[in-house]
């Protein structure tokens, strides 16, 4: 026996848009993105569409919601005020302020061909953006942090307590390459071994404040610049972090990096002059078989 999927169509799902969708995406263990995708696409949920319209973008078009402007075009974004005409689209903002600050502190953009109901920005030199456009309220956005915290992180673990327990493998070598087995001998066993810190986790915030007359005949892609400059922000001072894990351990043992000396390196350098020789002593120093593969320098 099959059960068959469901869709919901956008205007039946933007009619029922109230807080309750946020808590029934929440007791699923996912965002309302995501959540929308299965219910307005059903089968079809994350795959590209003919539009190029995702689930969330879908009900924006049905609430007819521009959230991007196109000046050359004479196109121009609502005024924020349309997001209050009713209680279902105001049930879209907060996943709307959400999908602009991910847009801007991962530096990836969702695709659209229906780029005014877009609540992403569209990369350049795509279908959709063939040229380069001025970074403007009224042009495409195109803000990103210098160094997107995804190119440091090896994996991204969902956490919903105050305390996060680090997991760290033990590598010996010796104890995984293969050896000769004599005739009915015992076949060596490589264990798998770990050791545990708990790390507490602190929270972080900043609210964006503004009067209700502020906010209702503001375009809403200039309130969406304000959101992408704190997220860009937000992922900057999320480096800094990041970079003092690398250097200086997460206080679990051995957790340290590694310091080489570059007058050891090379011998004929100068302290605080990189040379040649320094730099491929210095990558040489990776053991096997890990290489190098990512740098951060002025």
């Amino acid at each position: 026996m099959t059960a068959a999927i469901t869709r919901t169509s956008p205007a039946d799902m933007l009619r029922a848009m109230s807080p309750d969708i946020y808590k029934k995406a929440y007791k699923r263990g996912q965002m309302l993105s995501a959540f929308l995708e299965q219910e307005v696409h059903g089968e079809d949920a994350f795959k590209p569409q003919p539009d190029g319209l995702d689930a969330f973008e879908r009900l924006l078009m049905e609430a007819d919601i521009k959230t991007r402007s196109f000046a050359d075009d004479g196109i121009f974004a609502d005024e924020y005020g349309k997001f209050d005409d009713e209680p279902n689209t105001k049930a879209l903002v907060p996943e709307w302020v959400r999908r602009v600050w991910r847009s801007a502190a991962t530096g990836k953009r969702i695709s659209s061909t229906r780029a005014v109901y877009s609540s992403d920005d569209t990369a350049e030199n795509t279908l959709q953006r063939p040229r380069a456009m001025a970074s403007s309220p009224r042009e495409d956005l195109m803000i990103a942090p210098a160094i997107p915290v995804n190119e440091l992180v090896a994996i991204t673990t969902p956490v919903n307590s105050t305390a996060y327990t680090a997991f760290y493998l033990t590598n010996n070598a010796a104890n995984q390459r293969m050896v000769r087995v004599g005739e009915a001998a015992e076949i060596p066993t490589a264990k798998l071994t770990s050791s545990e810190k708990t790390i507490r986790l602190l929270k972080y915030g900043r609210a964006l404040e503004a009067s209700y007359e502020a906010l209702r005949r503001q375009r809403i892609d200039m309130i969406a610049l304000h959101i992408a400059r704190m997220a860009v922000q937000s992922e900057t001072d999320k480096i800094g972090t990041i970079l003092e894990v690398l250097v200086n351990g997460d206080g679990g043992t051995n957790t340290a990096a590694e310091v080489f000396n570059l007058t050891t390196l090379d011998p004929d350098a100068t302290a605080g002059t990189l040379t040649a020789r320094g730099w491929l002593a210095f990558q040489k120093e990776f053991e096997a078989p890990y290489v190098m593969s990512t740098i951060l320098m002025q």
